[in-house]
């Protein structure tokens, strides 16, 4: 691999087993074989690593992390309102 990226959040609240959990299914079937991820939370901080043949494919991965990130806390920020 060419190119890695490592993303660290602070979650706090419980979120970082939660976001684990539900990234880990994304992670283990890539979309494509020019990037792979894990995942890894640990206490309150929720670790992505992105490998990628190239600065292309990790850019690609990395927005679609953190999109699914951010559709996982948009969607738990839903729930709390009803």
């Amino acid at each position: 691999m060419e190119a890695e990226a490592e993303i660290r959040l602070e979650l706090g609240d419980g979120l970082t087993k939660l976001l684990e959990r539900s990234l880990k299914p994304e992670a283990e079937t890539p979309a494509t074989p020019r990037a792979k991820a894990r995942i890894k939370a640990v206490g309150e901080t929720l670790t992505i690593f992105i490998e990628a043949q190239d600065t292309t494919a990790l850019r690609a991965a990395v927005n679609s992390y953190l999109r699914w990130v951010e559709g996982c806390l948009s969607a738990l920020r839903g729930l709390r309102q009803l």
